[in-house]
């Protein structure tokens, strides 16, 4: 007698059962949820491959795949492809002055150089207001509050 794993004599097929692989359907991302995970939910509900998502996007499938395993985060830069293909901002909602620097450099994927210069100061300025190091000026907070609603 042949040896078999776990003291089997014989092993049952069953040639005439039907086995179906079911997926456990996904809710809709929060938004404490990676960007990876909004970025799957719509390509999974636009029935995409990570290939058409990534053309939408203006990025490589590379860099989908990664963001929707969560190895990698996308970059300033990519953000207006993403925010585009989404149809939303996958983030809060804005509160203070730093998220909303922060959320106007994501919605343009402008980097802190591109942001500045948009506004006309140094990068620096713009680094240190965004990360609440500094407040600006009355002058400057108006034209952010311009800057802001122009955007809209």
């Amino acid at each position: 007698m042949p040896w078999c794993p776990h003291g089997q004599s014989r092993v049952a097929f069953l040639p005439f059962t039907k086995v179906t692989r079911t997926r456990t359907r996904k809710f809709a991302p929060s938004f404490e949820s990676p960007v990876g995970e909004h970025i799957r939910y719509v390509r999974q509900q636009r029935k995409l491959l990570q290939k058409e998502a990534a053309e939408l996007m203006g990025v490589d499938v590379a860099s989908v795949h990664n963001w929707e395993t969560g190895k990698t985060q996308p970059v300033i830069a990519a953000m207006a492809g993403v925010i585009r293909f989404l149809g939303y901002y996958p983030f809060p909602e804005p509160q203070t002055l730093s998220e909303r620097m922060l959320a106007y450099r994501r919605v343009n994927g402008l980097s802190f150089t591109a942001a500045a210069g948009r506004l006309g100061v140094d990068e620096g300025t713009w680094t240190k207001w965004e990360h609440g190091d500094r407040t600006p000026w009355p002058r400057f907070a108006k034209r952010l509050a311009e800057l802001f609603a122009a955007s809209s």
